[in-house]
């Protein structure tokens, strides 16, 4: 329930929308895109103007914590030159679920991809695949 209410309050683009700006996303998705076959294998992400949903599936001998920290510090610090601010930009934890089942895998896919447009995000290019 809690997590449904961040979702809600997130999409409604309360909190600071660093993200919308277009170069500030690109450096969000580049990021995502980088790692891709050395860390992990991407299957789906949206960047969000306040918030960005990642879907992946670690490598063995990957850890969580530290590709989440990287992309974080990565992101954080070309973000904020870009958008001329100093300080933490993502919140210090992120949300992660562990997927037990295909159907659960496709369910968190098609909520990511589908999460621009329901936020009101016409046209949102910082999705990927697209569908």
């Amino acid at each position: 329930m809690f997590d449904l209410r961040i979702d809600y309050f997130a999409d409604q683009g309360y909190g600071a929308c660093h993200l919308g700006q277009p170069e500030a996303a690109d450096v969000v998705e580049q990021a995502l895109r980088h790692f891709d076959g050395d860390r992990y294998s991407l299957h789906a992400y949206a960047v969000m103007p306040n918030h960005a949903h990642v879907l992946f599936c670690l490598f063995r001998g990957s850890d969580l914590a530290r590709t989440m920290h990287s992309l974080k510090s990565y992101t954080s610090n070309r973000i904020n030159a870009i958008v001329g601010r100093a300080g933490r930009l993502w919140q210090p934890e992120y949300r992660d679920r562990i997927i037990r089942d295909e159907r659960e895998f496709e369910e968190t896919r098609r909520y990511i991809l589908e999460n621009p447009l329901k936020a009101g995000l016409k046209e949102w290019r910082w999705v990927w695949p697209s569908e």
